[in-house]
């Protein structure tokens, strides 16, 4: 018995059918790209305010932290002529006692920004151990004391130790001054 032939019923399709259906593809590819296109706008985006959240400025030492120490450090060594007062204590300093001045300064501006608990402030350390942050207000807050010493010319006439102990005296002073001002401000 023959083999009775299916009947294979295919649909033609015709031109204009297969033009609409391409451009319904070409619509919907179209619509992929530019849904694409937004996620990848979305995801950058998305990846910039992780940075701005993750970043606290505390965690970075720039220009305006030098700024602001050398604002606050100059304001606590000239408020009430501190300045002055250090110089004549200076003059019954010894040599051991102006260095255990100039560490205590040292030690309460890392109580002051580290310790205080105004805001968290990420520690960057220099060679493993010297946090970063309070060693440059450090330094800022003496250079400050001694360009003020400098310009009212009571180190005009005085020995590298005398100033090393005026320096000293006026020490703690600047470095609240500087300490306070890097913990002012939003940011």
């Amino acid at each position: 018995m023959p083999k009775k032939k299916k009947s294979s019923k295919k649909k033609k399709i015709t031109p204009p059918i297969l033009k609409r259906i391409e451009k319904k593809l070409d619509s919907i590819l179209r619509r992929e790209r530019e849904q694409a296109d937004s996620d990848e706008d979305l995801e950058e985006d998305l990846e910039e305010i992780k940075k701005d959240l993750e970043g606290s400025p505390l965690k970075k030492i720039t220009v305006k932290d030098f700024g602001k120490a050398l604002i606050g450090s100059f304001i606590g060594v000239t408020s009430h002529f501190v300045f002055l007062e250090g110089a004549h204590f200076a003059d019954n300093l010894t040599t051991a006692r102006a260095s255990w001045l100039l560490i205590v300064a040292y030690v309460v501006g890392l109580i002051f920004i580290y310790a205080a608990g105004f805001k968290k402030v990420k520690q960057i350390r220099l060679l493993s151990f010297i946090p970063a942050r309070i060693t440059l207000i450090y330094i800022v807050a003496l250079s400050v004391t001694f360009f003020v010493l400098y310009i009212y010319g009571i180190t005009a006439h005085s020995s590298a130790i005398l100033i090393y102990k005026q320096v000293a005296a006026v020490s703690i002073p600047a470095i609240i001054g500087a300490s306070a001002a890097d913990l002012i401000g939003h940011e």
